[in-house]
């Protein structure tokens, strides 16, 4: 994983980070405590209308069906743009009450997409049950996907392209997975094959 303040790399099993310092606890310091978050979205720079947020809604639930072990949540608000976004996310994943007790550690399989409206920027967060499988990059273009609605002042089309972008690069891991799970059952049935022929006698 990718320490949320400075970029670089670091274990999960790290503390703090070893480059720059970031920890949650620092975070919380900081930043006080999180705004209690509604699932599956949390407008709180009131960007979207009624309508908007409907469909907005509409769609995250409908992600939920198509990959039915995640879930996928949305906030829209206003942050110092001093403050890395990636480091306001991780503050809001980790303790604005979106996950439950028993979903910590490798059960969390929530992906999290925050927009700073103020300053158009969108940063995308995942629990550790994903990221094994969802590499920094795939997270990086779905928060990318969100800019050019940002820079039009269009919230709902910000998500509404993260989502999109979303599906793609979900669909790209499942796929992935299940093209090394081919390849090992191959190799697997490939030798249980040739020590059948061995002892065929």
């Amino acid at each position: 994983m990718r320490c949320p303040a400075c970029r670089q790399s670091l274990l999960e099993s790290v503390p703090a980070c070893p480059h720059c310092g970031f920890d949650l606890a620092a975070t919380i310091r900081v930043l006080g405590a999180a705004p209690v978050l509604e699932f599956p979205l949390s407008d709180f720079a009131g960007a979207l209308s009624p309508a908007k947020k409907n469909s907005v809604t509409a769609a995250l639930l409908e992600m939920t069906q198509t990959f039915p072990q995640l879930r996928f949540a949305v906030v829209i608000c206003k942050v110092d743009v001093q403050i890395p976004l990636a480091a306001h996310a991780f503050w809001l994943f980790n303790t604005g009450g979106l996950t439950s007790p028993h979903e910590s550690g490798s059960l969390c399989k929530l992906v999290l997409l925050e927009l700073d409206v103020s300053n158009s920027r969108a940063a995308c967060m995942i629990g550790y049950g994903l990221e094994p499988f969802v590499p920094q990059d795939a997270m990086d273009r779905i928060a990318d996907a969100a800019i050019p609605g940002l820079q039009k002042g269009d919230s709902a089309a910000a998500i509404i392209g993260a989502i999109e972008m979303t599906r793609v690069e979900l669909a790209t891991v499942c796929q992935s997975i299940t093209q090394a799970f081919s390849q090992v059952n191959a190799g697997q049935t490939a030798a249980a094959g040739s020590e059948d022929t061995a002892f065929a006698y």
